[in-house]
């Protein structure tokens, strides 16, 4: 695409494309099985983030064994991510008790099993490839906030992979949001397993 500023934001397509199939590769964030991908604009260094419904793919395929093959370390790491953005979906100024559900769903099963997915147990692998459907479901419908605009921005401009700026960055934009969360970060917390 020679200028991707053209598909900032929404985009109004007026045909539907090819049916589109997607295989999901590796594990981490799910948000581009939805109607909503990222386009880098090479020159202005900066991702740009596109929504339009005529890209919602045909069909999502996630093959655990393929994903599975993928170094455990990859899977401790994705774990802290997908709870960041699952925390960062919850304070979206679009969330809405849908959203929530699925995302406090996904943080519960991805805290009971990152452990053993970061050890390499295939069964608890599958269980946060799971939640990242659950939670890739969840940001479609809620969209996101402040951790994704910085750790993205980050990794357009310098380079540096928003799933590490996102465990990074995470801590000081809780403290950010936290006046108008109100329950959420007490229901991000007992789903992780406090008391």
């Amino acid at each position: 695409i020679k200028d991707p500023k053209k598909f900032d934001g929404k985009v109004n397509s007026k045909n539907k494309s090819y049916p589109l199939f997607l295989l999901a590769a590796n594990v981490g964030f799910a948000r581009d099985f939805g109607y909503s991908f990222i386009l880098e604009d090479e020159n202005a260094r900066k991702k740009v983030v596109c929504h339009d419904s005529h890209a919602l793919p045909a069909a999502i395929y996630i093959d655990s064994d393929i994903i599975g093959q993928s170094d455990s370390s990859e899977f401790a790491l994705a774990s802290y991510n997908l709870i960041a953005r699952a925390i960062d979906s919850i304070v979206s100024k679009n969330a809405w008790q849908f959203t929530e559900k699925y995302c406090i769903d996904a943080v519960k099963i991805i805290a009971e099993n990152a452990k053993n997915a970061a050890a390499g147990k295939a069964d608890a692998k599958e269980q946060i490839l799971y939640a990242q459907y659950l939670l890739s479901v969840a940001v479609s419908n809620s969209g996101q906030s402040l951790l994704t605009s910085l750790a993205e921005s980050l990794d357009a401009s310098n380079g540096i992979p928003a799933s590490l700026t996102s465990a990074l960055l995470l801590s000081e934009v809780m403290t950010i949001n936290a006046p108008s969360t109100g329950d959420k970060y007490h229901d991000v917390a007992v789903a992780l397993g406090a008391k």
